[in-house]
């Protein structure tokens, strides 16, 4: 499978627990990992924010555990996320997303593999007519690229 493949299954999934929600609702994070036979394993992940950096410390440890002892070459991860376009001359610059009262509500689909190529798109949470959730298609958001824990866990 691709990384886009694998981007799509995600986004796909992620949508199905997103479309039809009520608007304060929320969905999990999860991983979708492909190993070096083509078997692909569905992780979902309860992050909460109760929990602090803690609780998703130790279940990231869990998975790149799983991803080694399983020979996983790539997988996708997608979760809901505040962003926010700002500029250097932005009077506050460094502002949080969470912050931000023009924040966006998205999806974010990120796809990697043992290569260190990376798959990054993006899709809208809007509200729609019958004030349920609903996730716009995906984004491409080529040129840009992330770091962080979520997207190490094949190092």
């Amino acid at each position: 499978m691709t990384l886009e493949e694998l981007a799509r299954r995600s986004y796909e999934f992620q949508c199905s627990m997103i479309n039809g929600t009520e608007p304060n609702d929320t969905s999990f994070p999860h991983f979708i990992g492909e190993n070096d036979k083509g078997e692909v394993f569905i992780y979902a992940t309860p992050f909460n924010g109760d929990d602090g950096d803690g609780g998703k410390d130790v279940i990231l440890a869990a998975l790149k555990q799983h991803f080694r002892e399983n020979n996983i070459i790539r997988y996708a991860t997608a979760s809901e996320a505040w962003v926010t376009t700002r500029s250097a001359t932005d009077p506050e610059p460094d502002l949080r997303p969470s912050e931000d009262p023009q924040r966006e509500d998205v999806v974010l689909v990120v796809a990697v593999d043992k290569q260190g190529n990376q798959v990054l798109h993006r899709a809208r949470i809007v509200m729609a007519d019958d004030n349920k959730r609903h996730v716009d298609p995906m984004e491409n958001s080529e040129g840009f690229a992330l770091r962080g824990r979520m997207l190490d866990l094949l190092k």
